[in-house]
């Protein structure tokens, strides 16, 4: 039941970041399969080609990419713990 609910969870995340929902029922299903879902968010094309060529390096499938809007450097935050 909590794999349902976590991957349910999941497409519905998927959808609200505008990914196509027959994408998020395939990725429902590789993940309910025991697969992992990993999402890197290059800063630019040069970055978004070098995480493609690593993640092939470590034996990863079915990569694919997406544009999304950038948001202008005054209003990102880096990331602090």
């Amino acid at each position: 039941m909590l794999q349902a609910n976590i991957a349910g969870g999941l497409t519905g995340a998927l959808i609200g970041m505008g990914i196509p929902e027959y994408e998020t029922k395939r990725y429902e299903g590789k993940v309910k399969d025991g697969n992992i879902l990993l999402s890197v968010h290059p800063e630019d094309s040069k970055e978004r080609d070098r995480a493609k060529k690593i993640l092939e390096a470590g034996g990863a499938v079915d990569i694919s990419y997406t544009g999304e809007a950038s948001v202008p450097k005054e209003q990102s935050r880096p990331f602090t713990r």
